[in-house]
């Protein structure tokens, strides 16, 4: 940590952020928790909200939206494939490879429990694959992965599959029951959508 004067955690030195003409730093409320923090920090220092994307021109974004802006359950898939925690993992990849599904949902009562995919199956399938074969999919699939609620931006979207490693995330309602899956591919076609010319 530097002990240089103005300097400031998780941002700037405090002169960088100096406003023009004014002298005091621009201050930039995040939109989590409503802590003040000099412009140009990267995470509220209060909370560890995301605000990188605050200072995005407001003409980039769509009309009424915040950046990138598209709520997650315009996106997403509404039935993901759905298997139960006991389903051995052969009827789980022979499931996958006739819907074409690049994972599983394993949840119990409409609650996600865990997702496995194809990677699931590579690092923890591979190695005893005729006994792997036998086993229920909780023994081999991820456990608690992150979850996404309908309302959520794709910002979060993509904030989550990036601290994650992801590129499934499934989306629960305000009690924890699974209402749908959003994928990387859905996100990235999304913002190539953005992308093009109008």
């Amino acid at each position: 940590m530097s002990s240089e004067p103005g300097y400031n955690i998780g941002g700037p030195k405090r002169e960088i952020a100096i406003e023009q003409g004014g002298g005091k730093p621009a201050i930039i409320n995040c939109p989590e928790c409503g802590a003040e923090n000099i412009q140009g920090t990267d995470n509220c220092v209060n909370c560890g909200a995301d605000l990188r994307t605050l200072d995005i021109p407001p003409e980039t974004w769509a009309p009424g939206e915040g950046p990138p802006g598209e709520r997650v359950s315009r996106l997403a898939r509404g039935e993901p494939l759905t298997v139960g925690p006991q389903t051995p993992l052969r009827d789980v990849i022979a499931r996958m490879r006739d819907e074409h599904q690049g994972c599983a949902i394993v949840a119990e009562d409409g609650r996600v429990l865990g997702v496995f995919t194809e990677r699931d199956l590579l690092y923890r399938g591979t190695p005893n694959r005729q006994a792997a074969l036998q086993m229920p999919v909780v023994d081999v699939m991820t456990p608690n992965p992150i979850t996404l609620r309908p309302d959520d931006s794709v910002l979060v979207a993509l904030n989550g599959m990036g601290a994650g490693g992801f590129r499934h995330l499934p989306l629960v309602d305000e009690s924890g029951r699974l209402r749908g899956i959003i994928s990387g591919r859905d996100v990235l076609e999304y913002i190539e959508q953005r992308a093009r010319p109008t």
